[in-house]
């Protein structure tokens, strides 16, 4: 019985803390990368921008309207539709470096990035996979 109340005079609540779990609560912000090519399909103007662990794909979007665009009601400069984000890729590693590349039988490009552990990966887009 000595022992247990000895451990108990010893208890600390500080020392039987587990740990912390800490995440960034925003995905990366600052762009390592950026380059136009043909990702998503072969007849797409796309902008591939690398973030650190996130690539984002936007695609360029042409407006065939005669509205300046500095006018707009909403104040948004107008390129709401201009420019939209289509989709993102979160990568397990940091993206040291990337580069688009086709290949001559190819109506697309492909992405090659290497992270800064050593990986890399090629990576393609296949729109029969993609979700509704």
């Amino acid at each position: 019985a000595s022992d247990n109340t000895t451990a108990n005079n010893n208890y600390n609540p500080d020392l039987n803390e587990i740990g912390h779990y800490v995440v960034t609560a925003h995905p990366p912000g600052s762009v390592f990368s950026s380059f136009k090519c043909s990702f998503l399909s072969s007849t797409s103007i796309d902008v591939v921008i690398a973030k650190s662990n996130r690539l984002e794909i936007r695609q360029f979007q042409k407006t065939t309207s005669t509205r300046s665009i500095n006018n707009d009601a909403d104040g948004n400069g107008g390129n709401d539709n201009l420019f939209p984000l289509l989709l993102t890729l979160p990568i397990n590693g940091r993206i040291l470096s990337i580069a688009p590349i086709r290949f001559p039988s190819a109506q697309r490009d492909c992405l090659f990035f290497t992270t800064e552990k050593g990986g890399y990966a090629l990576i393609s887009y296949d729109e029969s996979l993609a979700l509704a």
